[in-house]
């Protein structure tokens, strides 16, 4: 038996704050996909928020350390 059960099957997930309500999985992917395969991606709408899940844990340093403070989808203020 596994000693350290994970009911995630994608246990890398990137955190992604400070996105637009009307953000798409379809930009994510094309934004995530330069640092390797997903596995998934959960939009968390009325957060703000997403979590993109990379195969591997070397493509979600990658992304992380690329994008961590980039605010790279967020809309203007008016």
């Amino acid at each position: 038996p596994n000693p350290n059960p994970n009911p995630n099957p994608n246990p890398n997930p990137n955190q992604v704050a400070g996105i637009s309500d009307d953000t798409t999985q379809k930009q994510l992917a094309d934004l995530f996909c330069q640092f390797g395969e997903i596995g998934s991606i959960s939009l968390l709408p009325g957060r703000g928020a997403a979590e993109v899940h990379l195969t591997s844990i070397s493509s979600a340093i990658s992304a992380k350390d690329a994008l961590h403070g980039t605010p790279w989808l967020t809309e203007p203020s008016p």
